[in-house]
């Protein structure tokens, strides 16, 4: 479903707990999405933020001998992932002070180990990504009906036996 959309944006956001369980699931990302026209991105702790920016937000070609708005350069600052893994301190991290990261095209949020992640706060993470998101919370979670009240004011998990 990813790789049917026309542009690049980031679509899909995997939050896990842990740096090492992202580098392994980018590894995993990273062998399959080429094969479908997908990149992927990682947003963990430990590593340089200039160097995730980079990776993670297209900046414009300037052009020699023409004067530059700064502030009006942020208008074209485009996803260069479509795939974001990331650890929930580092995903805030982008959110506060990247510019040209948006979830606004955000269509999936996969969250692993979610009892963990929702016990800590990271900020906020959660309702912090939910609030940016374009989407209703029914495109991103289809099932939410059956287990989340309509208001969504609260999270409540679900333990599968």
């Amino acid at each position: 479903m990813l790789s049917t959309h026309a542009i690049r944006c980031l679509c899909a956001l995997v939050v896990l707990p842990t740096r090492d369980l992202a580098l392994q699931v980018k590894e995993v990302f990273a062998a399959i999405a080429p094969a479908v026209g997908l990149s992927v991105g990682l947003a963990v702790g430990q590593s340089s933020i200039a160097d995730e920016i980079s990776e993670l937000v297209k900046r414009p070609k300037l052009e020699a001998g023409f004067c530059y708005d700064q502030e009006g350069l942020s208008l074209d600052l485009q996803s260069s992932v479509d795939i974001l893994v990331a650890t929930p301190g580092r995903l805030m991290d982008h959110i506060n002070s990247t510019k040209g990261f948006t979830l606004q095209h955000l269509r999936y949020l996969v969250v692993d180990e979610t009892d963990r992640l929702l016990r800590e706060a990271y900020q906020s993470w959660l309702p912090t990504v939910l609030q940016l998101t374009c989407c209703s919370v029914e495109s991103l979670f289809p099932q939410a009906n059956n287990f989340l009240p309509a208001t969504f004011g609260s999270l409540i998990t679900i333990k599968e036996i």
